[in-house]
Order: C-alpha cells, then structure tokens, then sequence
C-alpha cells in the first residue's frame, strides 16, 4: 500500500503521533509521501524512516517551512495547493493529522483532505 500523509506545521499532538506510530507499524505501507514542512511532516518522517518506509518526498516551491530530509526519492518543488493535489493523485490512502478538531476552511491540511475524499482516496483523519 502507498500512502501520502498531510498535517498542520505547528507538530502532532501526543495522541497523534501515537497513532500514527501504530498505524504505521499494522500497515507497513511500501512507501509513503509527504509534504517535507516542519511541524507534523517531520514526526511523519521520522517514524516511516524508523520503520524503514520508503519516503517519497514532494517539496514546496515556497521554502520558509521546508525542512531538509533525507528522502528515497523528491518530486519537483510545486506551489502548496499543486503540491497537495499531486501527494494525493500517488497515493492509496491519506492519513492526515490537522491542527483542529473539526474542518476548517483556510487550512491547507483540511483542503487536502476535501481533495482526497472528492476523489475518492480513503481519508484517515487523526484529531488532536
């Protein structure tokens, strides 16, 4: 299974990243694909890196929060919303780890969640 991963740059709650860990560890997907920004994108890493996950990394074009990492592969750098639209359009199944408990409009992690159920991509969203 190939699965993207979306969530907010200000990091995972404890309950999250929890989550995350054991959904990672009872799927053991073959590769994943992420954004690269600060905040949850880089306990993402780190977990699938651990687990030893093939990561695909997909860049912004706007590099105020990116974050180096050391990734299998990197797509070309794209403005967030192309970005978003291309983790989703690679991937089986999209986890995403938003800053709110319920939707909001102006988010980039919540617009990508509406762009993975419109296309009919399985959401799991994980709350704080």
């Amino acid at each position: 299974m190939i699965l993207g991963f979306t969530g907010t740059r200000d990091g995972m709650s404890r309950k999250q990243f929890g989550a995350i860990t054991a959904l990672l560890r009872e799927t053991m997907p073959s590769e994943v694909h992420h954004g690269g920004c600060k905040g949850a994108d880089s306990g993402f890493h780190v977990l699938a890196r651990r687990l030893g996950i093939r990561i695909i990394l997909h860049p912004s074009v706007i590099t105020k929060h990116q974050v180096v990492f050391t990734a299998d592969e990197v797509r070309p750098a794209e403005p967030y919303l192309v970005r978003n639209h291309n983790i989703v359009d690679e991937v089986e199944g999209l986890i995403a780890c938003p800053a709110e408990k319920q939707e909001v409009l102006r988010s980039g992690t919540w617009a990508t969640i509406r762009y993975a159920r419109n296309k009919g991509v399985p959401v799991n969203v994980i709350f704080p």
